[in-house]
């Protein structure tokens, strides 16, 4: 049992970078906005602030790695096309959470089913299944919401000149 709290943060970061297109080769300066989540645990209640600070750091580090990924996946104002490698490292990385997630709902599954079949037999594999399968779909359900919003929303977190200049 833990006895304490969990501090949260998120925070958003503006950064300064170069955009440049490895299809038709558009370069320009963008302003990416990323964001990030972090959290800092105090045990008993002990180190509330420096809790809370951990929790900021963490979620500004993410925010900064976010615009990084934004930066990256984002499609090219001239050519409409995405950075071929960046895409693909993106949807890995989604591929194998979904994986992850998936072996770990089927790993709940068997511990519940192997826990619960010495009492109520094929009731315990049935509940055991059931549940793994519901914690791994809400976990991806949630990774996948996550993923698609950074994916189709890449666009509204870049602003290139001409927009900021409204040219």
């Amino acid at each position: 049992m833990y006895v304490g709290r969990k501090h949260t943060a998120v925070r958003s970061a503006e950064v300064e970078r170069t955009f440049c297109c490895k299809g038709c080769g558009y370069s320009s300066p963008v302003r990416v906005t990323g964001i990030g989540e972090g959290t800092g645990n105090s045990p008993y209640f002990l180190d509330g602030d420096g809790a809370r600070r951990r929790a900021v750091d963490e979620a500004t580090a993410r925010a900064s790695e976010d615009a990084d990924v934004v930066l990256a996946i984002v499609p090219c104002p001239s050519c409409g096309e995405r950075d071929p490698a960046a895409a693909r490292a993106f949807k890995t990385k989604g591929l194998l959470a979904t994986l992850g997630l998936l072996a770990l709902g089927c790993a709940i599954g068997v511990v519940l089913a192997a826990l619960m079949s010495h009492r109520s037999g094929s009731m315990g594999l049935v509940f055991g299944v059931g549940t793994g399968v519901l914690s791994a779909s809400a976990g991806i359900y949630v990774d996948r919401a996550k993923r698609s919003a950074t994916w189709d929303g890449a666009i509204l977190r870049v602003s290139f000149p001409s927009e900021r200049d409204g040219a």
